[in-house]
């Protein structure tokens, strides 16, 4: 294994480690940047930019990145604050990380995806490590009774565990292709930890999702779907006489959906659409929320960020970009990609590596599978 594949790797695993705030770099981007310099370095720099060529099925998710440049750019010449542009640079860095995994993939094929898997299976056992051993305060704030565990609060650790057992089901079909030896017992362990560590977040657009993630990859497994439920029913019961009342906070986190006060528009700032629509024909931008709006958060929500910080125009692009993916395979959309995009309904996500390298990973998916449909035929 070459270096830069190694950092990549090693990335991938500490991802979840949040060792700084929120917002600003973590101790996994520095191995991806790495990564990424010994890659250009060691004379794959025209490798990447093929991959950054020929790629067009991300060709409008580019456009749409060059145009919350163009929105933040504006915004930071007026407020000559640097926050402004952060997003925009945090895309950038991102989008490259896909073109880095779309690489690898193209040089190394189906036995680097192997290793994707096993990454994240190594940082899914970390992460519950952590979380068994009650070690969230060397992380970040502890929390009463819901656990951030090794982010910096709950509902990020309630994302990641969604996203991590989505890799989990895109790619366990893929490292099947390679015989991988264990890998039955890999994935249904992933997949109840990562489902563990979403309950313990008790995210309830986490808890949602998953449920709906679990239903759609199990359609046709109804053996799956009943040994993950006697074996959730053998957890419950376990956490039950672990932590007093904690399926009672299950209970009344699930029942409190619509409740609560950011369970609706205005609590998670839908609101600042149609308080300033001035901004809704080429968009507000993101950062400077203080001092132009009427609250100092920004929109609990993808896509309400998207439409509010990018306007019309980046909307459409954005639109044009998922419905590529809807074009180009529908069932992988609405297995891997809908519970997420859900989620998103309630949430912002779009800064998450892991977000992004699942995009690509769908679409390498996508690629795999026309491959091997055609040699079957």
């Amino acid at each position: 294994m070459n270096l830069s594949k190694f950092f990549y790797f090693i990335g991938v695993i500490f991802i979840p480690f949040y060792i700084f705030p929120s917002g600003g770099i973590q101790l996994s981007d520095l191995f991806f940047l790495i990564s990424l310099f010994l890659f250009l370095i060691n004379g794959k720099s025209s490798l990447l930019f093929n991959e950054l060529k020929y790629s067009s099925k991300l060709k409008y998710l580019r456009i749409f990145i060059f145009w919350t440049f163009i929105v933040n750019l504006t915004v930071f010449v007026y407020w000559t604050q640097i926050n402004t542009l952060l997003s925009s640079f945090y895309y950038v860095y991102n989008y490259l990380i896909m073109i880095l995994t779309l690489a690898f993939f193209r040089s190394s094929g189906n036995s680097f995806l192997t290793k994707v898997y096993y990454s994240f299976f190594i940082s899914i056992i970390l992460v519950f490590l952590v979380s068994i051993l009650d070690l969230d305060y060397l992380f970040g704030e502890k929390y009463f009774y819901r656990r951030s565990v090794t982010f910096n609060n709950p509902n990020q650790l309630g994302y990641w565990a969604l996203m991590a057992m989505t890799v989990l089901f895109i790619l366990k079909k893929i490292s099947s292709l390679n015989k991988v030896k264990y890998l039955n017992v890999i994935f249904v362990l992933g997949i109840l930890l990562t489902l563990y560590l979403s309950i313990i977040s008790l995210s309830k657009a986490s808890t949602i999702s998953i449920i709906i993630l679990i239903i759609l990859n199990s359609i046709n497994n109804f053996k799956f779907i009943l040994f993950l439920s006697l074996a959730s029913i053998a957890s419950f019961s376990y956490i039950e006489l672990k932590e007093d009342n904690f399926i009672s906070r299950i209970d009344k986190r699930l029942n409190d959906v619509g409740k609560a006060n950011d369970d609706n528009l205005e609590g998670r700032n839908y609101d600042r659409i149609w308080k300033y629509p001035e901004y809704l024909i080429v968009g507000a931008g993101e950062g400077t929320i203080e001092q132009r709006f009427d609250k100092d958060n920004e929109i609990h929500s993808t896509i309400g960020t998207i439409i509010f910080s990018y306007g019309f125009f980046g909307t459409l692009l954005f639109l044009l970009f998922v419905f590529s993916y809807i074009r180009d395979n529908k069932y992988s959309f609405l297995i891997y990609l809908l519970p997420l995009f859900l989620y998103s309904i309630t949430h912002m996500g779009l800064r998450s590596k892991t977000f992004w390298i699942i995009l690509i990973l769908v679409i390498i998916n996508n690629r795999i599978d026309k491959v091997y449909s055609n040699e079957k035929n």
